[in-house]
C-alpha cells in the first residue's frame, strides 16, 4: 500500500463541492478560543512535491489540532490504517525506539514502543500534550463503506468499537473524525485507486444516526472526552443532503471545506477558496460557491452554533490551461482546460512554498479580487491560470472567522507551508487566531479558575498534586483529572480551599492532570500540568535469571534449564508456564542452575518465564517460547537397510533420527540417509 498511496494524492485533492481533504478535531478541555486544524497526510513521505514532509515537519507549536489522513474501513467494518508500513513499521524516522537489548532480552524494545508515523506523534504529543491529535476516517477514495455501515445498528456499532479499541491501544490519540464524500451521493471510482462511493436518500438520517451511535459508544466506554468531529462539504446541495441540525449535537465540531469551489473540472476558471462570492463569475452553478454563503447556510438555516463552524484554508492551488486573457487581460472567469499539471498533479495543483516561486517567475503577473477578497496569477505567454490562498487572504480569512465568532479554521495540508523555513501560513494563522485573539474574560456567574501544582514534573513514579481553589472562588464542586478521568472529585465552600494529593507507584510514562472548579452556571476548565514517569533501576532487586531449552521446536519433549547468577540477591524463584507455576524454589548466594524436563506435551505454543524474587520485589527473565509440533508417523521399518526398496513416503529411522523417503529408491551402501539427502527428507 505505501507505494501505491503515493499515487493517491491527484484523487484526495479532488473539490470540496467534489473532493475530499479535510477532516476535523475539536478539543473539549482546549484553552484557546479558536482551533487550528491541520492535516497531515500521510503519503506524503513518498511525495517529492510535498517535500517528503514528515511528522516532525508540522508546526506543533501553531496548532491546536493534527488530523491524521487518512484510515479507512475494512470488510469486516473496522478502521484500519491505509498504509501500515508508514503508520506503524518504518523505523528510520527521527525520535523512533532504540532497541536495548540488555534491557529487552527478548525483542529489544518495550511493549509499549510504536514505530512509524504515529511512534513520531506519540514523542510530539508527550511535547505537545495540548495539541489534540484526531483519526481522519474515509475521504474522497475511502468513503465506500460508510453507506453500507450508517445504514446498520449493528454495523454502525462495530464501527464504533473499533475506534474506541485503537483509542485504547494509543491512548495518545484524542479522537476520530468522519470524512464521509459524501452522503446520498453515488461515485464511480475514478482509477486504480479510487474505491468509490455508494449512497441513497436514506444517508440524509442515517449520517446522524452513524455519529449519534459513536458517541454514544465513546462515552459508554469512559471516553468522553474523547474528540469526535466531521469534514462535510461546503456545497449547498451537498449541505442539504444531511442533517447538520441534528448531527450537531453529537460533534465537537464541524469543518466545512471552503475549498475546491472551482478546478479544473469545471470549464470556466474561477476562485479555488473565495471569501465572498463574486456575481461577474460566468458559471452560475458557483452562485453559492464561497466561505461566507457556506458558513450562513450552516447558521441561518440549520442554527448551528457558529464555535462549532470552522471554515477551511487551502495550501495549494487549482490551475487551468489554454485560458484567454479575456476583456480585463487577467484570465478570471474565462474559458480553460485541464492541460495545465503542476508539481502536485493534474489541473495546475502546486503547493503553497512553489507558489510563492512562481509568484517571481517570468511570465507571471499577480492579480487580487476585490470582491472575493483572494489572489490568482496568469501567465499571458504560456495561457494558464492559478488560483490559490496568499498571506494576504489567510489574513482576510481569520478576519472573517473572528468577526463572525466562528470557531476556527482547517488547514489542508501541512506540506504546503515553508516547514524547512519560517512555517508562514502558520504561523500567519496562530498569530491572527490566537496570539492575537485571547480568551474572551470568564463571565461573573462562572467560577474562578483553581491552580494545580506538582512538587515533581519528572520522577519516579511518586509525586504530590496540590490544588489551590482561591476564596470567594464561586466553585461549589471540582472535579480532578488524570488524562481525561476523574481521579478526584469533592464540593467546596466560598471560602480558599486547598489539598494535596499523594501519587504513589505510578508506572512509567506521561500523565496529564487538570482540575476544572465548576458551579450550577458552568465549568471553568483548569490548566493542563504534565507530569513525566521514568524508569529507574532498584538496586535491591534481585538479579533476573535466563531461560533456555534444548530444542525450541519440538515433538513434545524438551529441557528448561533455568540458570540464575551468583550474587543475585534472590532468595526464591518461579517457572511459570503459561502463566501457571509450574516449579519453585528457594536459591542461594551461589549461581544456581536446575533443569526442568518436559515429556509427551501436546501440540501447541508454551511460553515460559522465571521470576528471581526477594523481600524487595520480583525481576522477571526473558520470555522463552516453545512450539510443540505435530509428533512424526510411526516408522514402517525400524531401521534403514542395504538393499531394501523404499517408495516415496516410507519412513525410517537412521542414527537416532527419523526421515521420510522423498525419490524412490533401492538403498545402496553409503547411501545412507544423511549422506544422501536428495532422498531423504529429516523430519526429527
Amino acid at each position: 500500500m505505501k507505494k501505491t498511496i503515493s499515487t493517491l494524492i491527484a484523487s484526495l485533492f479532488m473539490a470540496s463541492i467534489l473532493v475530499p481533504q479535510v477532516s476535523t478535531t475539536a478539543s473539549a478541555t482546549e484553552t484557546p478560543n479558536k482551533r487550528i486544524v491541520t492535516y497531515f497526510p500521510s503519503w506524503g513521505i513518498y511525495q517529492a512535491g510535498q517535500k517528503n514532509v514528515q511528522v516532525k515537519d508540522i508546526a506543533w507549536d501553531k496548532v491546536t489540532h493534527v488530523n491524521h489522513g487518512f484510515f479507512e474501513i475494512n470488510n469486516s467494518y473496522q478502521i484500519q490504517t491505509t498504509d501500515s508500513y508508514a503508520d506503524f513499521e518504518n523505523e528510520g524516522f527521527p525520535h523512533a525506539p532504540q532497541a536495548d537489548w540488555d534491557k529487552y532480552p527478548n525483542t529489544g524494545y518495550p511493549k509499549d514502543a510504536v514505530f512509524g508515523h504515529f511512534g513520531e506523534y506519540k514523542y510530539y504529543k508527550s511535547k505537545y500534550p495540548n495539541v489534540k491529535l484526531l483519526i481522519s476516517v474515509g475521504g474522497w477514495t475511502r468513503s465506500d463503506k460508510f453507506h453500507e455501515i450508517a445504514a446498520s445498528p449493528e454495523k454502525r456499532k462495530i464501527l464504533a468499537n473499533s475506534m474506541v479499541d485503537f483509542m485504547k491501544k494509543y491512548n495518545f490519540v484524542d479522537g476520530m473524525d468522519i470524512d464521509w464524500e459524501y452522503p446520498t451521493v453515488t461515485r464511480a471510482p475514478e482509477d486504480q485507486y479510487d474505491r468509490g462511493c455508494v449512497g441513497g436518500p436514506e444517508d440524509k438520517q442515517n449520517f446522524t444516526l452513524l455519529l449519534k451511535d459513536i458517541r454514544e459508544t465513546f462515552n459508554a466506554n469512559g471516553m468522553k472526552d474523547k474528540l469526535l468531529t466531521v469534514a462535510v462539504s461546503a456545497g449547498e446541495s451537498k449541505i442539504r443532503n444531511t442533517e447538520p441540525d441534528k448531527y450537531a449535537q453529537y460533534v465537537d465540531y464541524i469543518g466545512v471545506m471552503t475549498y475546491d469551489f472551482a478546478g479544473s473540472w469545471d470549464t470556466t476558471t474561477g476562485h479555488l477558496a473565495g471569501i465572498y462570492g463574486n456575481p461577474n463569475d460566468a458559471d452560475k452553478s458557483r452562485a453559492k460557491f464561497n466561505m461566507n454563503d457556506a458558513m450562513n447556510i450552516f447558521v441561518n438555516d440549520y442554527k448551528v452554533p457558529k464555535d462549532k463552524l470552522l471554515g477551511g484554508t487551502p495550501l495549494y492551488s487549482r490551475g487551468w490551461g489554454n485560458v484567454q486573457a479575456g476583456p480585463n487581460g487577467d484570465g478570471l472567469f474565462q474559458k480553460g482546460d485541464g492541460t495545465f499539471k503542476g508539481n502536485l498533479g493534474e489541473g495546475g495543483q502546486y503547493s503553497w512554498f512553489d507558489l510563492k516561486n512562481l509568484e517571481k517567475a517570468p511570465g507571471w503577473t499577480k492579480y487580487r479580487d476585490p470582491i472575493a477578497k483572494v489572489p490568482y496569477l496568469y501567465n499571458a505567454s504560456t495561457k494558464q491560470f492559478l488560483t490559490y490562498e496568499d498571506e494576504t487572504s489567510l489574513q482576510e480569512r481569520i478576519n472573517y472567522i473572528n468577526s463572525n465568532n466562528y470557531g476556527g479554521l482547517i488547514v489542508w495540508d501541512a506540506s504546503g507551508d515553508d516547514f524547512d523555513g519560517a512555517r508562514t501560513m502558520h504561523t500567519i494563522l496562530y498569530n491572527g487566531l490566537i496570539k492575537n485573539n485571547p480568551l474572551p474574560p470568564t463571565p461573573e456567574n462562572k467560577p474562578q479558575k483553581a491552580l494545580l501544582t506538582v512538587d515533581n514534573s519528572t520522577n519516579t513514579g511518586s509525586f504530590n498534586l496540590t490544588i489551590n481553589i482561591p476564596n470567594n472562588s464561586l466553585a461549589t464542586s471540582y472535579k480532578l483529572y488524570e488524562n481525561n478521568s476523574v481521579i478526584k472529585e469533592g464540593t467546596i465552600n466560598s471560602n480558599a480551599f486547598s489539598d494535596t494529593l499523594k501519587i504513589t507507584s505510578k508506572a512509567v510514562g506521561n500523565y496529564t492532570y487538570r482540575i476544572d472548579t465548576i458551579n450550577e452556571n458552568g465549568t471553568t476548565v483548569g490548566d493542563n500540568v504534565v507530569v513525566t514517569v521514568k524508569e529507574t533501576p532498584n538496586i535491591n532487586l534481585p538479579l533476573a535469571g535466563v531461560l533456555s531449552v534444548d530444542n525450541q521446536k519440538n515433538n513434545g519433549n524438551y529441557t528448561v534449564t533455568l540458570n540464575i547468577p551468583a550474587k543475585s540477591l534472590a532468595t526464591n524463584y518461579k517457572l511459570y508456564e503459561n502463566n501457571t507455576v509450574v516449579k519453585e524454589g528457594t536459591v542461594t548466594d551461589l549461581s544456581f542452575s536446575f533443569k526442568y524436563t518436559v515429556t509427551s506435551k501436546a501440540v501447541g505454543n508454551y511460553s515460559y518465564k522465571l521470576e528471581t524474587i526477594n523481600t524487595n520485589g520480583q525481576t522477571v527473565s526473558n520470555l522463552l517460547n516453545v512450539t510443540v509440533e505435530k509428533a512424526p508417523i510411526p516408522p514402517t521399518d525400524s531401521d534403514w537397510k542395504v538393499g531394501t526398496s523404499y517408495k516415496i513416503g516410507d519412513i525410517v529411522k537412521y542414527n537416532g533420527h527419523t526421515y521420510k523417503c522423498t525419490i524412490a529408491n533401492t538403498a545402496l551402501d553409503g547411501w545412507t540417509p544423511e549422506a544422501v539427502p536428495a532422498l531423504w527428507q529429516r523430519i526429527n
